[in-house]
């Protein structure tokens, strides 16, 4: 069919011992303004020229002018069509290049995390060595709460609540008295 896509580049090659010829050409109904001048090339063996065969389509009965028109607004959709996907291309390699940096920030992040988890498991660890030496040896009470986020003295939550151990001491006199 003249003027589609299947056209738009022709490959035969002809393979003779070590003889090779490979013929390509871009279809005549490309305007030269729009892809540049036609271009035929040839590589031909060490002997000469060799017999190629060319696919040929059959023709449309089209006027000259109404085959100008369409080839020009076959060739228009044509452009069109890969200026979207050279577009898309575009946008996804951006997307990959996004997602790629992505993924490296996540694996920086996560290893820092291994290393802050590393680092407060061993002074967990050696926390828990010195509250056992001392237990063992002196036997003094654990002097620290360990706690996921901070370390907090453990007098703090040993003292007495002073105001509701007041108030629940003169309440209970009042009904002794009477």
């Amino acid at each position: 069919m003249p003027g589609s896509l299947a056209e738009y580049q022709l490959t035969h090659a002809k393979l003779e011992g070590d003889n090779m010829e490979v013929m390509t050409r871009v279809p005549t109904w490309l305007p030269s303004h729009l892809e540049g001048q036609r271009e035929e090339k040839r590589e031909e063996s060490r002997d000469g020229p060799k017999d190629v065969r060319e696919c040929v389509f059959p023709p449309i009965n089209l006027s000259q002018s109404q085959r100008g028109e369409k080839d020009d607004h076959a060739v228009l959709m044509l452009y069109e069509q890969q200026r979207k996907l050279e577009d898309n291309r575009c946008l996804l390699a951006e997307l990959a290049r996004i997602e790629q940096e992505l993924r490296e920030s996540l694996q920086r992040e996560e290893e820092k995390q291994r290393a802050l988890d590393k680092v407060r498991q061993e002074e967990n660890r050696l926390r828990w060595k010195n509250l056992c030496f001392l237990s063992l040896n002196q036997r003094t009470a654990k002097p620290w709460v360990n706690s996921y986020y901070k370390n907090i003295p453990m007098h703090i939550y040993c003292l007495p609540i002073k105001s509701l151990a007041h108030k629940n001491s003169k309440m209970k006199r009042k009904k002794w008295r009477k």
